[in-house]
């Protein structure tokens, strides 16, 4: 879970660098948006069949 919440801060201060004018509550929208859209997230991160959540 480290690695994660690195890569999570990491991105996080991208999107700041990226759109400086923007707050910080409106950074961590783009922030949680990329988490639901990145590569991967479709399918929930993990090999198999997808399964409804719950």
């Amino acid at each position: 879970m480290d690695l994660f919440a690195a890569g999570e801060d990491m991105m996080r201060l991208k999107l700041a660098r990226d759109h400086p004018a923007l707050a910080a509550d409106e950074v961590e929208q783009l922030l949680l948006g990329w988490l639901r859209r990145r590569p991967g997230a479709e399918r929930g991160d993990c090999p198999g069949p997808s399964r409804a959540p719950r």
